[in-house]
């Protein structure tokens, strides 16, 4: 009788040593499962991020083409502007000159 219950004490001892490995051994890999998930959702979260800022980067950058181009335009309208008023000045100073000699 004592024999048995040291045997059964035993095998309570080693079956509670077998789920303290296997309880450890669950946990290790849950750690492991879940430091990999973690690692896939910011890499996939960084990859969003990169696209995001690439397309804003393209958005600004043809809207700062748009700009120039627009500001390059004005400008040249207003070298013609100013080229015509020019030409009527001098125009007008000619005449005056002429006018004044004859």
């Amino acid at each position: 009788m004592t024999k048995d219950i040291i045997q059964e004490i035993k095998q309570a001892e080693l079956n509670a040593a077998m789920i303290e490995k296997n309880t450890n051994e669950k946990h290790d890999e849950m750690i492991n499962n879940a430091e990999s998930e973690s690692k896939k959702i910011i890499a996939s979260a960084l990859g969003e991020v990169k696209k995001t800022i690439a397309a804003k980067s393209e958005r600004a950058e043809s809207e700062e083409k748009e700009i120039i181009q627009a500001s390059v335009n004005e400008a040249e309208q207003e070298i013609i502007a100013l080229k015509e008023i020019f030409k009527e000045k001098e125009d007008s100073a000619v005449k005056l000159v002429l006018s004044e000699i004859i």
